[in-house]
């Protein structure tokens, strides 16, 4: 029942990630206590479209199981306005350099940060990655949903740890959010199979319990350790799932036509280009 609250709200909880994202990036104060505290953790928003992502991503392909069909989609949805967005923001820095556009487009430099072409847009390039894997991901699933999802949520911290000891580079955006994504393949595995989940009561009350505390955390510390540490990040494996499901019984009981599912069905184009307007003349980065 809970899982299928997820599959049937998913547009809505897109659209409450990208105005939470946005009310994040925008970092201003709203007058009003409740929404200031909220937005200061937006950039969880990214959690949520990670999490649905994988949810989505594994009951989509359980039903064609074809992978070229996949990364056609995949591509379709992404890559034109992707490039397209590249293509303004190089506009408006006065880069004319075609190759260096395409470059950009294909996520690359965000991986390879020596490239003096750097392009510090980490959520494409980290959403490029986990479709890439996803067909290894799916199988490995199915296989053994436990065995398997738990190896690589470990793999996501130990890469995260790793990051966090060494004190370098962007990419512990991405690795902070593999467990998130694996989670969200899992969610799928189990609305998929029809398998139910306990302990519903108690994941709500402590994704709330942990909101609460990251909420506190970034409160009280400074950018730069919140940073270092994937304190900003880690907590949100534990916060999202429970938060979806809170979100849909709320949905559920306001249920009607509204702007936030026609915002979820458009979420990629609306961070997309609000970070034209935000962020036109600085380097990409959440």
């Amino acid at each position: 029942m809970e899982l299928s609250l997820i599959s049937k709200y998913r547009s809505e909880l897109m659209g409450i990630a990208t105005v939470w994202v946005m009310l994040y990036h925008f970092r201003t104060s709203f007058g009003i206590a409740p929404i200031n505290l909220l937005s200061s953790v937006g950039y969880g928003g990214v959690d949520i479209f990670l999490f649905l992502s994988g949810f989505g991503l594994y009951c989509g392909f359980r039903k064609t199981k074809s992978l070229g069909l996949f990364y056609y989609r995949r591509f379709i949805r992404i890559f034109p306005i992707y490039l397209f967005v590249i293509i303004v923001v190089s506009l408006l820095k006065q880069d004319y350099n075609v190759p260096n556009i395409l470059l950009k487009s294909t996520g690359i430099c965000y991986f390879i940060p020596f490239i003096p072409t750097a392009w510090h847009d980490w959520y494409i390039p980290t959403v490029y990655l986990f479709y890439f894997l996803f067909p290894l991901i799916y199988n490995l699933l199915n296989v053994n949903v436990l065995k398997w999802g738990g190896v690589m949520i470990g793999i996501g911290f130990l890469l995260t740890g790793f990051l966090i000891y060494m004190q370098t580079g962007y990419v512990i955006l991405t690795t902070s959010r593999i467990p998130i994504f694996i989670l969200g393949c899992i969610a799928g595995y189990y609305y998929a199979m029809r398998k139910p989940i306990k302990n519903v009561t108690f994941c709500c009350v402590l994704s709330l319990i942990v909101l609460i505390i990251e909420i506190f955390l970034v409160g009280h510390f400074g950018h730069i350790y919140l940073w270092r540490n994937a304190i900003y990040w880690l907590p949100f494996f534990i916060i999202t799932p429970g938060l979806c499901l809170c979100l849909c019984y709320i949905i559920k009981m306001i249920e009607k036509d509204n702007i936030l599912k026609w915002i979820g069905g458009l979420s990629l184009e609306a961070y997309l280009i609000h970070i034209i307007i935000l962020k036109r003349s600085k380097d990409w980065m959440m």
